[in-house]
């Protein structure tokens, strides 16, 4: 999916931001970078919530306060990602075909 993109639009996909990008997205919330990143907006996506594993649960408030813009799947994250900032739904890339039983 993004190297369609990337192809189309002439976005770029890097491990590390673009300063010269209008919007930096991490296609993962834990891909946005430890030391955090304040050069362009800001856009990361809430996939799911650990909550069992600390780590993983302290990255995702960290991000989620960090970033410009909180993207998620779910309406079972979208009200905790409301409290710190702009969220949106989108929709999954994901062929829900393939998992069906």
């Amino acid at each position: 999916m993004f190297n369609a993109l990337a192809q189309k639009a002439h976005f770029t996909i890097s491990d590390i931001p673009d300063d010269n990008a209008d919007v930096n997205y991490f296609s993962l919330y834990l891909e946005y970078p430890k030391e955090g990143y304040t050069k362009t907006k800001t856009a990361a996506l809430f996939s799911h919530r650990e909550d069992s594993v600390k780590a993983k649960l302290s990255e995702w408030q960290r991000v989620a306060n960090a970033v410009d813009l909180r993207l998620t799947w779910s309406k079972l994250y979208y009200d905790d990602l409301m409290q710190y900032g702009d969220t949106k739904i989108v929709t999954s890339f994901i062929d829900l075909e393939m998992f069906n039983i």
